[in-house]
Order: structure tokens, then C-alpha cells, then sequence
């Protein structure tokens, strides 16, 4: 299920990161206004390796590290270097507000899941991991970076390390390509991007310490917080997608993990008064089908259904009053995925709404 690398000296490219520190440290400024503030959750030693990478850059930003994430995103430094690996602590509404004031570069797992809080498409559930190895990776013609950026290939580190490698599925004919700003994917699979962007923020899966980082990446690093820097900051915004009425739909998926043809279909879902929602998929071709639902705030009502042999598949979920204030404008989201890779697959989707529960 989806749930869902790095580069070369590029001068033409930008990238702004802010870091958190989960204990009371000292700030770290340079002479004159700050550019970037940084936030590492491994502490100041890490915060210091990030603001080497930017003053050392042809970009030179000037850095503060803030040593609580909370003071770096109550502060008044717009561009922000966050590095957080996962965090079980919960991110308060008043954090969050503040968050979507900010322009924020978020490197590490827990900084997608602040994304995911967010309610951006650029979050922690829409990503695979890969372990500590880090593939390498295409820096792909993208907005941030303008139309000046070369296609490369790069590899992001320069010594092994440890690290919780991810990327965001995006495949190129994906609805989300639409909304997500695709800088970098990974080379051998190119349905993976590890850094993206949207509206004022951009996601990285790269997550190993600075020190292990190639040269190249570094640069394309440095050119991404510079370029989020320049950037005028956005009205916050998150992405809207069609709304699927109820009805029989026709699906034709590709093979597992194809570049060439979508192997997944997403469909968003607003409901207006508590319903029982039903979702039955009939298929052929397939040897591994599955389908899932849930409301994007909260993954209310997650719902997994797979089929390992052609058999029907049915999904039911009683949406309460409660359920639909809880959401707010949130969307209801299911997703029909083929994981054979041997063979593509035919379907055909049945969604009802039913009387109240």
C-alpha cells in the first residue's frame, strides 16, 4: 500500500530548511537579519552541520537556530529548516495555526507528519520508506527552482549512514502531480519523489545528518531553502480534487509499480448528512487488488480490503453527525490500487450512499 536522494553543485537551484531540538539549547545567530531559522531534533550540533550547509553555499543565508520547535514557529523568521525524525508527540492546534503562517522546508518523517496536520497533500501517509540506503536521485524540472534547473542525476550521500529514507508516491500522471510541485525522484523507481513541494512548504525524505551528504547535494539543498526564501510567501491553501458523485465507475489499472500507466485511482468524496457509504469492487485480472477508504483528518474510518484470487471486494462505513463535524471540510478519500506486477487489471467501482444510520 502507498502510503502511501540527493545531488550535484547546481548554483541554479534553492532550498530553505528549518530544524527542532527537543531539549533547551542556546541560540546560534549570524551578524545581521536572519534569513532561515533551524530546528533539529537531534540538537544543536546537528542544527550547527545544517547551518554550515547554507552559509557555506554560493546562497550564503544567513541562520538562527531556535531551540524548541515551538519558539522556532512562534518566531518571527519566516523561513524555517525543520529536521525531525518521527514523533509520537501530538502538534497542538495553536502550533499548527502558527505553522501555516510560516514557509517551511521539513526534512525527516516528523516533519511530514507536521505537514500531514497541515492538511497538505505532502505528508507522512502518502509516502513509502526505503531504509537507511539512499537511492539516486533526478532533480526534475520543477516551479520552485524555475525553468533554469538542469535534469541531473545525484547521488545524496557520500557515506553511508543512518537515516529513514522515504519519498512521496507521485506518479507523473497521478492526480496529485498536479498539486505537488515534483523536485527530485528517485531513479530506479520514478513513482517515488523524495523531495517535493506545495503552496508554502517542501517535504524531504532524505533525512541522514549533514555530514553524510554528498557535495552535490548539499548544493541542491542550499539552492532549495534559497529559493523557498525568495520565494513571496502564499496565502495558505491546501489542494482541491473532483468530487466523485455515487455510481458505478469503469477502472483500468496498470501493472504494479508501473512508471508508464497508473496502477492506483484515488477518489474524494464531500457528504453533507450521516449516510451508511458502501464502495463494492469487481475485478479480473489482477492477482492482488486492494482498496481502501478513510477521511483524510484523523484517517477516520480506515477501512483496508484485499483480494488475492479475483474475489469481490466490499467496504461499509456508518458516517455519524459526529463523523462529519470531526471532518469539517476534509475530504473522504477511496483508493483502488493494483499491486500485481505481472498483470494490469479491469475493474468496475460501485459506491452507494445508504439511509441514516
Amino acid at each position: 500500500m502507498h502510503m502511501n536522494d540527493p545531488l550535484t553543485r547546481c548554483p541554479q537551484i534553492g532550498i530553505v530548511l528549518t530544524c527542532l531540538a527537543v531539549i533547551a539549547a542556546p541560540v546560534i545567530a549570524d551578524d545581521g537579519p536572519t534569513a532561515v531559522g533551524i530546528f533539529v531534533v537531534a540538537g544543536d550540533e546537528q542544527a550547527v552541520q545544517f547551518t554550515d550547509v547554507l552559509k557555506q553555499s554560493e546562497n550564503a543565508l544567513k541562520t538562527r537556530v531556535y531551540a524548541t520547535l515551538e519558539e522556532a514557529i512562534n518566531s518571527d523568521t519566516e523561513t524555517l529548516v525543520i529536521s525531525m525524525g518521527r514523533s509520537r508527540q501530538p502538534f497542538s492546534d495553536e502550533m499548527v495555526a502558527a505553522a501555516k503562517q510560516k514557509k517551511i522546508i521539513g526534512v525527516g518523517y516528523g516533519a511530514a507528519q507536521l505537514f500531514g496536520k497541515l492538511g497538505l497533500e505532502i505528508n507522512d501517509g502518502a509516502c513509502a520508506h526505503f531504509g537507511a540506503a539512499a537511492p539516486k536521485i533526478q532533480v526534475r524540472k520543477n516551479q520552485l527552482l524555475g525553468g533554469a534547473v538542469e535534469l541531473a542525476e545525484i547521488t545524496p550521500y557520500s557515506e553511508p549512514a543512518a537515516a529513514d529514507n522515504f519519498g512521496m508516491y507521485v506518479p507523473e500522471r497521478s492526480d496529485h502531480a498536479f498539486v505537488v510541485d515534483v523536485i527530485a525522484r528517485i531513479s530506479r523507481d520514478t513513482n517515488y519523489a523524495p523531495i517535493v513541494a506545495q503552496n508554502n512548504y517542501v517535504m524531504i525524505g532524505l533525512s541522514a545528518t549533514p555530514t553524510a551528504w554528498s557535495l552535490e547535494y548539499r548544493s541542491l539543498f542550499s539552492d532549495v531553502v534559497a529559493a523557498l526564501h525568495k520565494q513571496p510567501k502564499k496565502p495558505f491553501g491546501t489542494a482541491e480534487f473532483p468530487l466523485s458523485p455515487p455510481g458505478e465507475y469503469a477502472i483500468a489499472l496498470g501493472n504494479g509499480r508501473s512508471t508508464k500507466h497508473l496502477s492506483s485511482k484515488t477518489y474524494y468524496f464531500k457528504i453533507d448528512k450521516p449516510t451508511v457509504f458502501s464502495a463494492t469492487l469487481a475485478h479480473g485480472g489482477s492477482n492482488a487488488m486492494m482498496m481502501l477508504f478513510m477521511g483524510e483528518k484523523d484517517r477516520m474510518h480506515w477501512t483496508r480490503e484485499d483480494a488475492k484470487d479475483g474475489e469481490t471486494l466490499r467496504i461499509v462505513a456508518k458516517i455519524s453527525a459526529d463523523d462529519l463535524k470531526r471532518i469539517g471540510d476534509s475530504y473522504w478519500t477511496l483508493k483502488v490500487t493494483n499491486f500485481d506486477r505481472d498483470n494490469p487489471a479491469t475493474c468496475v467501482l460501485d459506491v452507494k450512499y445508504g439511509a441514516q444510520p
